[in-house]
């Protein structure tokens, strides 16, 4: 899961750098993702 957390957060950053607020941006992306991997873990 480390591989994927840091392909993962380096699309983030990447993303969020493009936004018109990249601090926001990055932090609602680090929830959704948050939120995906609690969803994923109680299956």
């Amino acid at each position: 899961m480390d591989s994927a957390e840091s392909s993962a957060t380096s699309g983030m950053v990447a993303r969020a750098f493009g936004g018109a607020h990249p601090y926001f941006s990055y932090n609602k992306e680090i929830l959704s993702i948050n939120i995906k991997f609690i969803l994923f873990n109680y299956r």
